[in-house]
């Protein structure tokens, strides 16, 4: 298990780290010190999969929810000029991108605390692990469908420019 453990974590990227590990972890704290749900009867390998699935649901939070309600307000974005910028200033971009993406996962994990916090004090345990299961389901399938778009996007980007 160590094994497979060390050959996952030398896989992992600084963005990945950044922006999946790191708000997991702050989510998984978050938790523990506000509902007093923690990890403390799992062994370790299963406590860093929750971690680590807690910061990508963070992570997805922040792309589906965080973005879409930024655009909604007026934020820019720019993801046709990052790629282009991208390739002049790739350290750069990299840096700035990671950067971004981090505030995201974290305004993410506290749309996620809000959330459980409200729905632990309203409503039951076994509707919240509805909302749960069904919010998990929308949120991956909003994900999937986001990323099928951007690859498109590259692609029909790619077929234009060299024609």
């Amino acid at each position: 298990m160590k094994e497979i453990f060390a050959n996952f974590l030398s896989k992992l990227t600084r963005y990945d780290w950044i922006t999946t590990l790191v708000p997991g972890l702050f989510f998984v704290c978050a938790m523990r010190l506000m509902t007093d749900v923690g990890l403390n009867d799992c062994a370790w390998h299963e406590q860093f999969a929750m971690v680590f699935f807690s910061g990508i649901v963070c992570s997805r939070m922040g792309a589906t929810i965080v973005e879409p309600l930024g655009k909604l307000v007026g934020w820019k974005y720019c993801y046709d000029d990052y790629q282009d910028w991208s390739k002049a200033d790739p350290a750069k971009s990299e840096m700035l991108i990671t950067n971004s993406n981090w505030h995201r996962s974290l305004a993410g994990m506290m749309v996620i605390i809000i959330v459980q916090m409200l729905l632990t004090n309203f409503v039951s345990l076994n509707v919240c692990k509805w909302v749960v299961a069904l919010g998990l389901l929308v949120l991956f399938l909003d994900s999937y469908r986001r990323q099928v778009g951007f690859i498109r996007k590259r692609i029909e980007k790619y077929k234009k420019e060299n024609r």
